[in-house]
């Protein structure tokens, strides 16, 4: 299992990548959910910030040379890279 973990704009972000399947927890709550094990993996959901404004959230994982490695967008803009 594989997690990553991270604050953005005063959100947290999570993304649990396991034998069973993938998720995106934003503040604690399941945004999205992948069953089952697949080579590539996306997941989205949104982020609402401080001001109310709510922007769409993009998670690609994907696994290179058996490294996992996993890239959040918000609204097509890159802001987490693992």
């Amino acid at each position: 299992m594989k997690t990553w973990k991270f604050e953005y704009e005063g959100a947290t972000i999570e993304i649990i990548n396991s034998a069973t399947g993938e998720k995106l927890i934003v503040d604690g709550q399941l945004q999205d959910e992948q069953i089952g094990y697949a080579a590539r993996s996306r997941l989205y959901g949104h982020l609402r910030l401080p001001n109310g404004e709510r922007r769409s959230l993009k998670v690609s994982i994907g696994a290179e040379f058996l490294i996992l490695h996993c890239i959040v967008f918000l609204d097509d803009k890159e802001i987490f890279r693992s």
